[in-house]
Order: C-alpha cells, then sequence, then structure tokens
C-alpha cells in the first residue's frame, strides 16, 4: 500500500509539471463590428472568456488570452502575431472567429471565408488553420462561428495566403511614392459621361480600390510606382467605371 502511494505521488507530481510547463494559447477573432450581429459577438466574446476561466480552473494551466476585437482585428496585427508565437510541442492553441462568412462557387474547400469588416477583407479559414497547423502543438482547436453560404458576387478583398514582409520593404516603397516622386498627379473615378459608384456601408468604389492598390503595392519587393498602382486600381474597380489619370513630372 505504501508502495501504491509513492507511485500516485510521483504521478501527481508529474501530471502538476506537465500542467505548469504546457502553455495554453487562446486565439480569440471577435468582429464586433459585423454589421446586424455586433451585440452577439460581443456576447460571445463573454462567454468564451467564462469558458476559458473553467479550463484554467480544472486543468491548472495559466490560458492565456490574445483577442483582436473590432477594430483592432486587422491583418497588420493578427498575422504578425501568429507568425512570432513561439510554442511547444506540450502547448495548446485554441483559435475561435466569430463574425460574417462566405463562400465563393469556386472555392476549392469546405471550410467559409472569415470577414473581417474593420479592412472590408475576408480571410480563408483554411490560411489561419494552416498557419496555425506549423506551430506543431499537441492540440490545436480551431473555430469558425459564421455563414458558410455561396454568394455569387463579392466586394471583400480576399486574402488566401499570407507572406511575411520585412518593414524596410513597405518604408522604401512609400518613401520612393511620396519622397522621391516630384511634379503633378491628378485622377478622377470616371471618365467623361460615367457615373461615378460607391456602397453606402463601405466607400466610394474607386477610393476604396485606390487604397487597397497603394497597399497591395507597397508590399512588392521590387517597388512600384503610382502608375502602377493606378491600373491596379482601376482593375480591381473592373465594369463599374473608369478611373483616369495624368502624371506629369
Amino acid at each position: 500500500m505504501r508502495y501504491l502511494k509513492s507511485i500516485l505521488s510521483v504521478l501527481l507530481v508529474c501530471l502538476f509539471c506537465y500542467a505548469e510547463s504546457a502553455e495554453f494559447h487562446a486565439i480569440l477573432l471577435i468582429d464586433s463590428e459585423a454589421e446586424n450581429i455586433e451585440t452577439a459577438m460581443v456576447k460571445n466574446h463573454s462567454r468564451w472568456r467564462r469558458q476559458l476561466d473553467k479550463i484554467s480552473q480544472y486543468t491548472g494551466m495559466e490560458v492565456h488570452e490574445h483577442a483582436f476585437v473590432g477594430k483592432d482585428l486587422r491583418t497588420s496585427d493578427v498575422f504578425p502575431f501568429i507568425q512570432s508565437l513561439s510554442t511547444q510541442p506540450d502547448d495548446i492553441i485554441l483559435f475561435y472567429f466569430c463574425g460574417h462568412g462566405y463562400r465563393t462557387r469556386h472555392k476549392d474547400n469546405q471550410w467559409p471565408y472569415l470577414c473581417w469588416a474593420h479592412e472590408n477583407i475576408a480571410v480563408d479559414f483554411k490560411l489561419m488553420t494552416d498557419l496555425l497547423m506549423k506551430k506543431q502543438s499537441r492540440l490545436l482547436f480551431a473555430m469558425a462561428e459564421c455563414c458558410n453560404n455561396f454568394i455569387e458576387s463579392q466586394e471583400d478583398v480576399v486574402v488566401e495566403e499570407y507572406v511575411p514582409l520585412h518593414v524596410d520593404i513597405i518604408r522604401s516603397n512609400y518613401e520612393k511614392l511620396f519622397l522621391e516622386t516630384t511634379g503633378t498627379i491628378i485622377a478622377s473615378s470616371s471618365l467623361p459621361g460615367e457615373f461615378s459608384w460607391a456602397w453606402v456601408h463601405r466607400g466610394s468604389c474607386f477610393t476604396l480600390a485606390f487604397l487597397d492598390a497603394i497597399d497591395q503595392e507597397v508590399r512588392q519587393v521590387g517597388g512600384t510606382e503610382w502608375a502602377i498602382i493606378f491600373e491596379v486600381a482601376g482593375k480591381k474597380v473592373g465594369d463599374l467605371q473608369s478611373p483616369q489619370y495624368v502624371i506629369m513630372e
């Protein structure tokens, strides 16, 4: 009996040490700006926080909550965080998203696009899980609380891959556009005789396309220039209208 008690004591110590050494990372993406469901998303966050407290209480593990809520749900914050997250083989990662979601007819996997309202983008859920699987934690639990219905046309910029870039590349391209460029640039959102369109809840079509083109092109390793940005923006607008621009050196 004394021998059995010794074994049980050792097991309890081992379990305690295991709980102490392993880490529990809870990554919560809460889109509290998702139109018409804002309050529900905040409620989801509250309920998950209570559940995380229970997980910590009954497992003995300290839960590290990393929450990206509302305007803080941005690619510039979420992706670098995941990229830099340091994990050990015994760690646990819990990933949770709540907000709007959808899919397109040509989407090649069963998982939805996750809509991030603040940036008007849609991130492939599979991209998120692929990035987290690379951490090789003992357990990865990932859940997306959102729609997965088909839509025929989309307004969001779709993100299906992530390539980490050094900030020096972005800085260099911004300097080229604004510090090294001289002359005059004049642009309008449509040609003579055309309408210029806007989405009530998002903004003007060309403005959105133009700003997105800047964000896209400043990440190019080979550099960029204003003419390229206007061409990219024009393609993003599509057949809705035809932006025009003049660059005078």
